[in-house]
């Protein structure tokens, strides 16, 4: 297994690896393909057919002065973890998309630009004064969509007693910040910007203070350099005719947001900018800089697997309790009882796992004020919990029912005629042989409920496996083989041992008739 592991590593990494500066496919002189996020206001938003935002503008530019009409331009969805795959295998052309220059980037894809120098901001409600900057949220709710960094950064270096709510999109946390659950949102100005403009209506401002530096860039394929100094030059006369102001005018209205003067507009110098492209072709990359212990040291992997180990612990313990419960209402001789199991059962049986997690979020949490913790991930944690509990107790008291038809009839009536009530019964007669007929479905549940703590993410347990692959992924595409690898193999280590102690029991602890 270690040899064939080694062996597709080499493949795969020369494969990522190889590269030649003198191959490249021209530009479709009938239509152009770029990549544009479609869901964040202000920069890149799809309403219907029409395609608005600060990047659909600037691309929309340069795809003129390349020589395309607007006929001629199609606008493509990039979401932030599929970057680099769309450009690597010709999905797109170019994509503006608040797409970041960095060094691990540049590793998989070339840029042209910047055509825009964002920085890290807050927005808070517009009547709240007491958030001024990054080191004024001790003791704040501060939300930020899962797989950014943003919030962690500034727990890190301004505010350690910050509270951290991560949501699947920054709409989510508008949301959230108008009604109250949270104090501010933290990502790049403009991006805040755009979302203030569009769904804002004059309840949320932007504190003003940026406390990093964002280069937005055009990506492009791994050193097309003629393709990034038509782009750089493009973006050099939108800048002197005016029409780049016109565009971060136009998106942010209404906001009062100013962009950094200091940085912007940015000034392209593309000789720097190709050089820098054609540096990063370097030995360590053709070598295949990353690997599984690369993975396993910048990534919480022990920790996220640990984090659904006791989710299913929690959750094995209460649905088991939940189960024996419903199991003995369903047996007992009262009628309503029984009609109240099968309902719960026949409920939770047919509901998608994922509403109810999600169910617990927004229901539960949010507007039952349900709440076990004022820590953030502790109280979604617990939140996660009771809603396994839920869901996979009623399939816990299917599989004892299924045990308890096992057993004959006539052992219920020696109980009676032993003068033994109900609960006596059930307890010391008629559920400890359902037990043992039902090991086999009991231990399929627990197979289940295991990898069902992968749809914890739903309930924003943001340290579960799912939602740390999902940033892997994200910040990682280039490894994505070794990624499915790893996450694989770890619930195959996991779920084996189940099945065969399953096994084992359900052979040697079955009730012999």
């Amino acid at each position: 297994m270690i040899c064939l592991t080694l062996l597709s590593s080499t493949i795969f990494l020369s494969a990522c690896s190889s590269f030649d500066k003198s191959t490249f496919s021209p530009l479709n002189p009938d239509k152009i393909k770029i990549g544009i996020k479609f869901d964040q206001p202000g920069l890149g938003f799809k309403n219907g057919t029409e395609f608005t935002g600060f990047d659909v503008d600037v691309a929309r530019y340069v795809a003129h002065e390349l020589g395309y009409e607007d006929s001629q331009i199609e606008f493509k969805e990039s979401p932030s973890k599929n970057r680099e795959v769309m450009i690597q295998n010709g999905d797109v052309d170019m994509i503006f998309a608040t797409y970041t220059i960095n060094a691990k980037r540049k590793e998989m894809v070339s840029f042209a630009g910047p055509y825009f120098i964002a920085g890290q901001d807050l927005m808070v409600r517009s009547d709240d004064d007491s958030i001024t900057g990054p080191d004024s949220l001790d003791s704040k709710n501060l939300c930020s969509v899962t797989g950014s960094t943003s919030a962690q950064n500034i727990k890190d270096k301004f505010s350690a007693g910050v509270n951290l709510m991560e949501q699947p999109g920054y709409a989510e946390c508008l949301t959230a910040l108008i009604g109250g659950t949270v104090d501010a949102i933290t990502t790049d100005d403009i991006i805040l910007a755009g979302l203030a403009a569009k769904s804002g209506q004059g309840r949320v401002k932007l504190a003003g203070h940026t406390f990093t530096s964002e280069p937005y860039g055009v990506g492009i394929k791994k050193g097309n350099v003629d393709l990034a100094l038509r782009i750089n030059d493009a973006l050099g006369k939108m800048v002197a005719d005016g029409t780049w102001q016109e565009a971060i005018d136009s998106n942010t209205q209404g906001t009062g947001y100013h962009y950094n003067t200091e940085l912007n507009p940015p000034e392209f110098d593309p000789i720097s900018i190709i050089e820098e492209q054609r540096d990063a072709l370097s030995a360590d990359v053709a070598e295949g800089v990353y690997s599984v212990g690369y993975l396993f040291q910048n990534y919480p992997v022990l920790n996220a697997f640990g984090v659904n180990l006791a989710l299913t612990f929690w959750s094995t313990l209460f649905s088991l309790i939940i189960g024996v419960l419903l199991v003995m209402m369903r047996i007992c001789p009262i009628p309503s009882l029984r009609v109240f199991a099968s309902g719960f059962v026949e409920l939770f049986r047919n509901l998608p796992l994922t509403i109810v997690m999600v169910f617990m979020v927004l229901g539960a949490w949010t507007t039952l004020h349900l709440q076990f913790s004022s820590d953030f991930p502790t109280n979604f944690f617990w939140l996660a919990v009771v809603g396994l509990s839920l869901y996979h107790g009623a399939f816990v008291c299917e599989a004892l029912r299924s045990g308890v038809n096992t057993v004959p009839l006539g052992q219920a009536e020696a109980a009676r005629t032993l003068g033994l009530n109900f609960r006596q019964s059930a307890s010391l007669v008629i559920l400890p042989q359902a037990f043992r007929g039902a090991i086999a479905p009991l231990g399929n549940t627990l197979i289940a409920l295991l990898k069902n703590t992968t749809v914890a993410a739903a309930a924003a347990v943001a340290t579960e496996t799912s939602s740390v692959m999902s940033n892997m992924i994200e910040f990682d595409p280039q490894l994505i083989f070794y990624i499915f690898t790893i996450f694989a193999l770890g619930y195959i280590i996991l779920v084996i041992p189940i099945g065969a102690l399953t096994t084992y029991c359900s052979e040697t602890m079955a009730v012999k008739r």
